[in-house]
């Protein structure tokens, strides 16, 4: 049996008689398609039989879309995009920064390094079937720009000068990205006072007459940073020290003489 285009209407064929083929978007038959400059898939009437559906290469339709904010530790996702093809096509991905593919980074999300500050990050999606890849590329995602801590007004503490009195100490001002979070550490005279490790320092015998400075540490991503306050000199204590002396010596005293007597 000679095989002709037959007269026989088809579902596949726009019109009767006429072979139909597979538009571009592997869903519409038309004449346009098959007379047309798009990759028409040929699909008509051979003595009545429908022919089989043949292989499409991938094509991108629509790019893959990268989503998610631009700070250190965020979370990017991507899209695959649109794509025809025929089978469907499965995918890959391969982020990149700039135009450097990122190690390990193939995933469908990425989470934003150190390594990527100021950097743009997009996502290469690949699409393959059984006749071959097709890629596409994502938009651009431009990453903030990371730094470490920097001091830019230094910290102040407050406070009276008497014995018992709460001293208090700002953080300053710190630039930095991520924000730093913050450590404290009082010092007497240039060294560091064990335990005292809060924004606040109570003043006691042992600081008499002595500088009292706070150290603040500003730590982030990137590093760590130390910025000294103020200094505040403590009062003398002296004469307090010696009426506690006199004191504890007189009870001493009265308790020796309570044993004496009794």
């Amino acid at each position: 049996m000679g095989s002709s285009w037959g007269s026989l209407p088809s579902r596949t064929s726009p019109k009767g008689g006429q072979r139909g083929c597979l538009c571009k978007d592997g869903k519409r038959y038309s004449i346009k398609c098959c007379n047309g400059s798009l990759h028409a898939q040929g699909i008509g009437v051979i003595d009545g039989v429908v022919n089989p559906i043949v292989p499409i290469f991938p094509a991108n339709t629509i790019a893959p879309v990268i989503s998610g904010a631009t700070s250190l530790g965020s979370v990017l996702s991507s899209t695959t995009g649109t794509w025809i093809g025929i089978p469907t096509p499965t995918f890959a991905y391969q982020w990149r920064r700039g135009v450097t593919n990122i190690t390990s980074a193939t995933n469908s999300t990425y989470t934003l390094v150190v390594g990527d500050s100021a950097q743009n990050i997009t996502c290469v999606v690949t699409a393959t079937n059984t006749l071959g890849s097709a890629n596409a590329t994502s938009n651009i995602i431009t990453a903030q720009t990371y730094s470490a801590p920097a001091n830019t007004i230094a910290p102040v503490i407050s406070g009276t000068t008497t014995l018992g009195s709460l001293l208090s100490s700002t953080t300053g001002t710190w630039t930095g990205n991520p924000s730093p979070t913050f450590s404290y550490q009082w010092t007497r005279n240039g060294l560091p006072i064990i335990g005292a490790n809060l924004s606040t320092y109570s003043l006691i015998l042992a600081d008499s007459l002595a500088n009292i400075q706070c150290l603040i540490v500003a730590t982030n991503a990137l590093g760590s940073d130390g910025a000294p306050s103020n200094i505040i000199t403590a009062n003398d204590f002296t004469l307090i020290t010696n009426r506690i002396t006199e004191i504890n010596d007189q009870r001493i005293t009265e308790n020796n003489n309570n044993r004496i007597t009794q």
